[in-house]
C-alpha cells in the first residue's frame, strides 16, 4: 500500500498535508502508510514554520533528537499558547528569550510552563542541567505542581505559580517544551522524590499482596481526550485479580466512576503531591496517557501506559522510552480496541515483568 501525490490534492509539494494524512492513517491503524506519508513528506522543501514543526513531531516519533529543534517552530504557530497568552505575550515584549547558547552563569532565567501538567513534569528533567548554568533559576509551573515542584528543586531555585511570572524579576526566560533543543541531549534519569520520606515502599513479601494504582481518563476538554481514556467496565476484569489491592490515582470528574468497584481504594488526591505520595507506596501503575504517566514515570515508579493508536508523538514508535526507564507500553494495533491492550497488561502483571523500581540517586 502506498500514498501517493494525488492523495494530497492540490498542494503536490507542500508536506503538510501528507503528515496530516500520515497521521490519520496511524490513527486508523495502519502504521506502514504514517511511514510512507512521512518519507514522502521529509522529502519535499519545507519553508514555513508549520512545516517544520511537523517535520519536528514526525522525526521525534522516529526517535530522532534534532525534531526538537524543528518542534522549536511551535512558537510561530497561529494557536500558540505564546500568543494566545496574555502573560507569555507580555513576556516576550518586555524580555529576551534564552537561545539555548547565551552564557548563564551571571543571569536569572525564568522557565515558563508550555502545554499541559505531564508536558510540565517530563521536561523537569533538564531543570538540574540548567541550574548547573544559570546564577539562578526561577521555575514557573502550574500552581496544581508547586508543591511537589519545590520539594524538589525549593534548595536550589525558586518555585513560584505561573501566574506570577510577569510579576518577578529576571534576566532570560525559557520555555519548557524549548529546552529539549537548547540542551540537545537527553541528561541521565535521576528519580524525583514523593514527599513521603517516611511511608517507603513495602516489600511484596511483607504485605502478601500488590499495591498498584490505576488512572483510566486524562482531564475532560484535552486534546485527543477520546484517545485517552479507557471505559472503567472495560478495566474492571483487572479488579478482580486475587491478591492486587488496586489504588485509584483518577481525579476529576470521572473519579467517582471508581465508588463502583468495591476493590479499588481511593485515596484522598487534591495535589500531584499527594498523588507522588500514594505513588512511591505502590509497586506498579497502570495508566492512560495522562500526567500520572510522567509522574510516576519521573518518579522511577513501575508503570505500564496504554496507548491508542492515534498516541501523541511523545512516545515514539515502541514499547518503552528513553525519559522513564521504568515505564512500559502496551499499544492498540486496532482503534478502540483496548481489550487487546489490557490482555496485555494483565499478561505482565501476572509475570511480573515490570522493570524494577528506581530509587533516587541522593
Amino acid at each position: 500500500m502506498r500514498i501517493n501525490l494525488v492523495a494530497a490534492g492540490q498542494r503536490p509539494m507542500d508536506p503538510v498535508p501528507f503528515y496530516h494524512l500520515a497521521d490519520a492513517c496511524r490513527a486508523a491503524g495502519v502504521g506502514e502508510l504514517w511511514h510512507e506519508g512521512v518519507r514522502i513528506a521529509f522529502a519535499l522543501p519545507h519553508q514555513t514554520p508549520e512545516q517544520v514543526y511537523l517535520r519536528g513531531k514526525a522525526k521525534l516519533r522516529l526517535g530522532d533528537w534534532t525534531g526538537w529543534a524543528d518542534y522549536d517552530q511551535r512558537q510561530s504557530h497561529p494557536d500558540s499558547t505564546c500568543t494566545r497568552s496574555r502573560s507569555h505575550r507580555e513576556l516576550h515584549w518586555r524580555h529576551k528569550v534564552w537561545d539555548g547558547h547565551e552564557d548563564l552563569s551571571a543571569l536569572t532565567v525564568l522557565v515558563v510552563p508550555q502545554g499541559g501538567f505531564g508536558d510540565t513534569i517530563q521536561m523537569l528533567r533538564f531543570v538540574p542541567a540548567l541550574i548547573a548554568r544559570a546564577k539562578h533559576v526561577v521555575l514557573a509551573v502550574q500552581a496544581a505542581l508547586v508543591t511537589f515542584v519545590a520539594h524538589n528543586f525549593g534548595a536550589a531555585a525558586t518555585v513560584i505559580p505561573a501566574e506570577r511570572a510577569v510579576d518577578i524579576w529576571f534576566d532570560r526566560y525559557v520555555h519548557t517544551m524549548s529546552l529539549p533543543s537548547h540542551f540537545g541531549s537527553l541528561p541521565a534519569f535521576t528519580p524525583l522524590l514523593s514527599g513521603a520520606a517516611d511511608r517507603q515502599h513495602a516489600s511484596r513479601d511483607v504485605r502478601h499482596c500488590l499495591r498498584i494504582g490505576v488512572c483510566w481518563a486524562c482531564r475532560s476538554g484535552v486534546r485527543n481526550e477520546e484517545d485517552r481514556r479507557i471505559p472503567i467496565a472495560v478495566l474492571a476484569p483487572l479488579f478482580g485479580r486475587p491478591n492486587v489491592e488496586w489504588w485509584s490515582l483518577q481525579v476529576g470528574e470521572r473519579a467517582t466512576e471508581g465508588k463502583a468497584y468495591c476493590d479499588v481504594v481511593e485515596p484522598k488526591l487534591e495535589s500531584f503531591q499527594d498523588t507522588a505520595d500514594v505513588i512511591a507506596a505502590l509497586d506498579c501503575v497502570v495508566t492512560v496517557d495522562t500526567a500520572v504517566a510522567h509522574l510516576a514515570g519521573s518518579l522511577g515508579a513501575p508503570t505500564l501506559l496504554a496507548l491508542s493508536c492515534a498516541a501523541s508523538w511523545r512516545w515514539g514508535l515502541g514499547d518503552s522510552t528513553a525519559w522513564y526507564p521504568t515505564l512500559c507500553i502496551s499499544r492498540q494495533q486496532v482503534p478502540g480496541d483496548w481489550g487487546s491492550v489490557l490482555n496485555t497488561i494483565a499478561s505482565v502483571l501476572e509475570n511480573g515483568n515490570t522493570p524494577p523500581r528506581q530509587n533516587h540517586a541522593w
